[in-house]
């Protein structure tokens, strides 16, 4: 997978991502910016603003995006993304009840089979 698939993937899921979208990417490379940051730099603060202001409809977004992304944790690339930019940052965050309440089945499973240290 390449990044240029996963972030359409996210702006297809999430199209009301698509203004800080393009803050962070427009002046890097835009769609093919690479996925680590748009899912560190767009995501996970959209996900975040979603959680603090109770938005259901965003936060079940996130959730479906996050499922999508865990069919894929077998992809080199892919299992990167979810594992380093979203499940390590869930695992080390003070507020990481309220994140783990995003992840579908599928995340959740993933994430739970993840030996951290």
């Amino acid at each position: 997978m390449k990044p240029v698939d996963i972030n359409k993937q996210l702006l297809n899921t999430i199209p009301e991502i698509k203004e800080l979208f393009d803050s962070v990417a427009n002046w890097q490379d835009g769609i093919e910016t690479g996925s680590t940051i748009i899912v560190e730099d767009v995501f996970m603060v959209y996900l975040k603003t979603c959680i603090k202001n109770s938005d259901k409809n965003g936060i079940s977004k996130c959730s479906l995006f996050l499922e999508w992304l865990s069919d894929f944790i077998d992809d080199d690339y892919a299992g990167e993304v979810l594992v380093i930019s979203v499940f390590e940052y869930i695992h080390f965050a003070s507020d990481r009840s309220n994140l783990e309440k995003v992840l579908g089945t599928k995340a959740k499973a993933k994430y739970l089979s993840i030996t951290w240290k």
